[in-house]
C-alpha cells in the first residue's frame, strides 16, 4: 500500500496567513486533506464524542470540527504558523490542529448540554437552548444578539447572489430559531435542479405546507433545536415530501433519512462563517 502524500504550506497556502483569498478558497484547501481530517476526526470521536448526546455521529463531529478551523481562519484572514516553522511536511502540524480543534468542540458540545440540564427556571440556561448551539458567554454574539441586525446580516448575504437560501433557512433552524420568519422559507422554495435533473437542491414541499410544519416544529423543539429528534424532524420537512411523519419516514427510508440529514448540516456549516463574518465584531 503506497502511502498518502504528504501535505505541504503550498497545499495548505489558502488556508494561511499570506495566502488567504476567502472561505471558499481555505474550504478547497482542506477538502483536499480530507483524508487526515476524517482520519483524526475519527479517532477523536471514538475516544471521547460517542456519548455526546448532540452529536448523531463522527460526521456532526467533522463538520462542527472543519467549520470552527475555518471561522478561526477567516477572523484571523488565515492561521499562522509556529515562528521559523519551516518544515517541508506539514502533516503532524495539520493533524495536531485538527485534533485540537475537535477536541475544543467536544468541550463545548459538553458545556452546552450541562447548561441545557440546568434546573429548570433558570434563565441563563433558558437562554442559553435558544440559541440553539452557541458557546453561552458575555462575548458571544448570540448572547446580545439584535435581532434586527441578524435578519439584515441574513438578507445582505442572499442579495449577493451566490449564497443559497437553504443554507440560511438551515442555519436559522438549527442555531437561530428565534429569527425563522416566512421570508426565509418562501426565499429557499422551489430552487429545483442543482446537477442533475433529478436533483432538488431546496426545501422539497410547497412554502405553505413547510411554513406550516416548522410552525409545529417550533414550539416543541426550539429549546434544542439540534437534538437528534429535532433535526431528524427538519430533514423530514425540508427534504422529504412524505405524507406521513418522521418516525415513518425514519423506519422506512433510512438510507434517504441518513442522506438529508448530512444535507441539512452541510446547509448550516456552509452558512454559519459567512453569518458571523457578516454579524462581525464579538464573534467566538
Amino acid at each position: 500500500m503506497s502511502e498518502a502524500p504528504i501535505i505541504t504550506a503550498e497545499n495548505l497556502a489558502p488556508l494561511l496567513r499570506g495566502g488567504w483569498h476567502g472561505l471558499e478558497a481555505a474550504w478547497k484547501a482542506l477538502e483536499r486533506c480530507s483524508t487526515l481530517i476524517e482520519r483524526i476526526v475519527a479517532s477523536r470521536y471514538h475516544k471521547f464524542g460517542r456519548n455526546c448526546r448532540v452529536l448523531e455521529d463522527q460526521g456532526d463531529l467533522l463538520t462542527y470540527t472543519v467549520c470552527d478551523l475555518l471561522e478561526k481562519a477567516e477572523r484571523k484572514k488565515g492561521l499562522a504558523l509556529p515562528p521559523g516553522w519551516d518544515q517541508p511536511d506539514l502533516t503532524p502540524w495539520l493533524a495536531s490542529v485538527v485534533s485540537r480543534q475537535a477536541v475544543d468542540v467536544l468541550r463545548r458540545l459538553g458545556r452546552q448540554e450541562r447548561e441545557r440540564l440546568t434546573p429548570e427556571g433558570d434563565t441563563d440556561a433558558v437562554g442559553a437552548a435558544l440559541l440553539g448551539g452557541e458557546a453561552v458567554g458575555a462575548s458571544t454574539p448570540g448572547a446580545n444578539l439584535d435581532i434586527q441586525r441578524a435578519h439584515e446580516a441574513i438578507r445582505s448575504l442572499l442579495e449577493r447572489g451566490d449564497v443559497p437560501p437553504v443554507q440560511a433557512l438551515a442555519w436559522v433552524l438549527l442555531s437561530q430559531p428565534r429569527l425563522l420568519t416566512r421570508e426565509w422559507v418562501d426565499r429557499a422554495s422551489g430552487l429545483v435542479h442543482q446537477g442533475r435533473v433529478e436533483t432538488q437542491r431546496g426545501v422539497m414541499r410547497e412554502p405553505e405546507e413547510t411554513w406550516t410544519l416548522l410552525c409545529d416544529w417550533l414550539p416543541r423543539h426550539a429549546l434544542d433545536p439540534r437534538s437528534r429528534d429535532s433535526r431528524r424532524e427538519l430533514a423530514w420537512i425540508l427534504r422529504s415530501d412524505d405524507n406521513g411523519s418522521p418516525e415513518v419516514w425514519r423506519s422506512g427510508s433510512p438510507d434517504e433519512v441518513r442522506k438529508a440529514m448530512d444535507t441539512l448540516r452541510k446547509w448550516e456549516n456552509r452558512f454559519r462563517p459567512l453569518v458571523r463574518a457578516q454579524l462581525g465584531e464579538g464573534t467566538p
